[in-house]
């Protein structure tokens, strides 16, 4: 079932309308068994379904479509999955990130990893990153244990804590965010989610070490 609600989730975050086929070609089921399994959904309260797909009517010859049921996650069904986000540059994808990401997705039923925008990369860092943020989102979202990554807001970081609605912020073992700060700002912001530092790391990999044994090999 949390397979089923999963899908539900990503389509809502990714703000794209679920319909049985798109359902069953995610799900890798019979469009039958999809529109089962989604009725079902709908009738325990996890789903909740609205038609919608009207085409013109009223001109000879054009006859209205047949109404389509696009399916969207109720919020009891929203209670049955533990949504773990984390976040982060990757700017060169290493064996280091992999590790947090595998310790994250342990926590919870889905992870989304936040990519940090261009802009903000330059702003708090003051350099333009090696790679563009849709390459660097593109490069996390191949990852089988990422189940979606998104790009960060501009702005405000918790705008996307907002957006995603995790129960778990994950926080790489070095990243300099304060534990106690993010709480804070959480509970002043109304959002609940919970901090969680990962532990996870590999000894002598990070992006700061490869970047600059990359520097000393293009110096020779």
């Amino acid at each position: 079932m949390k397979t089923c609600l999963r899908e539900l989730f990503l389509a809502q975050l990714e703000n794209r309308p679920l319909d049985v086929a798109g359902f069953a070609k995610r799900t890798e089921k019979s469009h039958d068994r999809a529109l089962e399994i989604l009725s079902e959904l709908v009738r325990m309260g996890y789903a909740a379904d609205q038609k919608a797909g009207l085409t013109k009517s009223g001109r000879r010859g054009i006859h209205p479509r047949p109404m389509v049921p696009k399916f969207s996650l109720s919020e009891k069904g929203r209670s049955r999955l533990r949504i773990v986000m984390t976040g982060g540059v990757f700017d060169i994808l290493h064996v280091g990130h992999l590790a947090s990401f595998e310790e994250a997705r342990s926590l919870g039923d889905l992870l989304v990893v936040v990519v940090a925008r261009d802009v903000t990369i330059q702003r708090l860092r003051h350099r333009a990153p090696v790679n563009n943020e849709l390459d660097r989102m593109k490069l996390v979202s191949a990852l089988s244990v990422v189940d979606l990554a998104v790009l960060g807001d501009e702005i405000d970081f918790f705008n996307s804590v907002k957006k995603i609605d995790p129960d778990i912020i994950a926080i790489g073992y070095d990243q300099k965010h304060g534990v106690i700060q993010l709480r804070r700002e959480l509970v002043r912001r109304g959002l609940h989610a919970k901090i969680v530092r990962l532990r996870s790391h590999i000894l002598g990999i990070k992006s700061s070490k490869i970047l600059s044994k990359i520097q000393e090999v293009n110096s020779l």
